[in-house]
């Protein structure tokens, strides 16, 4: 009897860590949704990258900008625009 309690005990842990992984999972998956469709939206030319005049267009500061464009060519690649977290937060602006 106690080892088929301690098998129900493991199975509801398992149960339980299943579903906060799947949790965080589905959160971080609305986050990326978000920061690519805020980045589609300010790429105008949909050319894959926001450009400073796309970025002005949009309100975004220069300072923001400036910082986001690690390689600084002049232009935003969505890794750029997500690795500087803008956005998850712009879109929640909108």
């Amino acid at each position: 009897m106690q080892k088929v309690s301690r098998m129900m005990e493991s199975a509801l842990v398992l149960t339980t860590l299943t579903i906060l992984a799947w949790g965080a999972t589905s959160a971080q998956a609305a986050v990326v949704d978000a920061t690519t469709d805020n980045f589609k939206q300010l790429d105008a030319d949909s050319d894959g990258y926001v450009t400073a005049a796309e970025a002005v267009r949009a309100e975004l500061s220069s300072e923001a900008f400036l910082a986001a464009d690690r390689d600084q060519d002049g232009k935003l690649s969505l890794e750029e625009f997500a690795s500087a977290g803008m956005g998850a937060e712009k879109t929640s602006q909108r």
